[in-house]
């Protein structure tokens, strides 16, 4: 299954394709998935779903780990009017995941995690932009947050949990170790790097598709980080895309009885390459 999408802002133009063979030193996954394997919480007649989008960098020995990306997220064929999208908890204020369920518009806290967060801490906007138009991004009828944008820069980067534990605003290791990169930038494994819940208000019948577009700006970076002007960000970066690059939608079927929800699973992996902006 193939599906067109869409580009964010000026960054570069990203379309469908299939059987791209991977030729960078990393390849990225992206997915939507329920959080911490919760089954839908139903309260009366409005099911709510807790929702992440998740990344994982795979590279020999796992040196590299992701350090920017952008994208939008779409529920495909669902009306705004059909319910209800919130930027979901997903740190804590020592840069930790927090493990409970619930909604917010803190930057850092909320939407994007917050060793990705750099750049909505400039522009909130990059946080994600729930039903509405904004630059570059254009709204569709559909359900959508777009706009999503994370750069592991800055203060957020220096301040992710294992990399300043002096608390001395320098980096204690350079590269940053796999204790790091593993479980703060998807190293080799599955990370949450957005967090979105979905609460609904029509309650017919139907398949709920949550579907990732307009994936552009993929990096992956080795580890290693530098200060330029006063800011910290990856050194040593390699653009994602072409075969590199799989992203994974999920279907839930929402049945009409209140409690009785099933989940159908995650439907097609997505191809997706990188299309030169110029001549």
């Amino acid at each position: 299954m193939s599906r067109r999408l869409r580009t964010l802002g000026a960054a570069a133009a990203m379309g469908a394709c299939a059987g791209a063979q991977a030729q960078g030193p990393a390849s990225v996954e992206m997915r939507i998935v329920p959080r911490l394997g919760h089954a839908p919480v139903v309260a009366g007649y409005e099911a709510v779903y807790d929702l992440a989008v998740q990344a994982r960098v795979s590279s020999a020995g796992n040196l590299y780990g992701l350090s920017a990306f952008g994208f939008a997220i779409r529920v495909a064929g669902e009306a705004e009017s059909a319910g209800t999208l919130w930027r979901a908890g997903i740190s804590l204020t020592d840069g930790t995941y927090d493990p409970g369920l619930s909604v917010g518009n803190w930057v850092g806290r909320a939407g994007v995690a917050a060793q990705f967060s750099y750049l909505a801490y400039v522009s909130p906007y990059f946080n994600g932009v729930i039903n509405g138009s904004v630059g570059g991004f254009v709204n569709t009828p559909d359900q959508e947050i777009g706009l999503i944008v994370g750069s592991a820069s800055g203060g957020f980067l220096v301040s992710c949990p294992g990399v300043d534990q002096d608390f001395d605003g320098l980096p204690d290791a350079n590269p940053l170790s796999p204790e790091v990169m593993g479980p703060y930038f998807g190293a080799g494994e599955f990370v949450d790097i957005y967090r979105f819940r979905y609460a609904l208000r029509l309650n017919t019948g139907r398949t709920l598709s949550f579907v990732i577009e307009g994936v552009s700006g993929v990096q992956a970076f080795d580890g290693r980080i530098r200060n330029v002007n006063g800011l910290w960000g990856p050194d040593g970066t390699a653009d994602i895309g072409g075969g590199d690059l799989v992203v994974t939608e999920l279907e839930i079927r929402a049945l009409p009885s209140p409690g009785a929800i099933v989940w159908v699973g995650a439907a097609a992996a997505l191809c997706v390459r990188r299309r030169r902006a110029g001549p």
